[in-house]
């Protein structure tokens, strides 16, 4: 394994600490949802290696191994476990097998939750009845240029800039626009016009 990788593996390693739920979505982009704002400088990284994290995961799922943050392990004496974590099922099965042994009678992906189901989820999850959960609301139109006012710059500089994109729009809609303008000028690419940005209150 390259430095490259080790690298992306690092960055999904802290953010899965910090409690951030990274999946990729049926549309091929990358989801993240946290309870908390990340760090200015984990989320800069997060950014920065955007690409890199939706190969990786993307890799897991093109090897034919489900992934996805939530694991049920159904065990002989009618316990259900939930496990939490953006793993594959290969680890999560060997995991459970290390923790629980012969125990074990199946490990079940639940892709597209990022939280801990309820008993009657479960229950579903494992007749194979259970709903996908519906689509993450859209950003606010005010998410954008607030963090380009942050910036000093316009929405169409970061867009036209490589600063966000479409999927940003999406992805990071529910991050505080101070921590994604913070975790933008900590980038190492960030280039700060020469002009200022007209302030107005959002």
């Amino acid at each position: 394994m390259g430095a490259f990788t080790m690298n992306v593996a690092d960055v999904i390693q802290r953010a899965t600490q910090a409690c951030i739920e990274m999946a990729v979505g049926d549309d091929g982009r990358l989801q993240l949802r946290a309870d908390q704002a990340p760090s200015a400088e984990l989320l800069a990284e997060l950014v920065e290696h955007k690409a890199e994290i939706l190969a990786t995961l993307s890799a897991t799922k093109d090897s034919h191994l489900s992934h996805a943050w939530i694991h049920l392990l159904a065990l002989d004496d009618g316990r259900v476990i939930q496990t939490c974590g953006v793993v594959d099922t290969a680890t999560a099965e060997r995991r459970a097998h290390q923790q629980y042994g012969n125990a074990v009678l199946t490990v079940l992906a639940v892709p597209g939750f990022d939280r801990p189901l309820s008993d009657e989820q479960i229950v579903k999850a494992l007749a194979g009845t259970l709903e996908p959960p519906p689509a993450p609301p859209g950003p606010s139109p005010l998410w954008l240029p607030r963090i380009a006012r942050l910036l000093g710059v316009t929405p169409a500089y970061l867009l036209e800039g490589g600063c966000l994109d479409a999927h940003d729009l999406v992805e990071l809609a529910h991050i505080d626009p101070e921590v994604v303008a913070a975790g933008i000028r900590r980038n190492p690419a960030w280039i700060s016009p020469t002009y200022t940005y007209p302030k107005r209150n959002y």
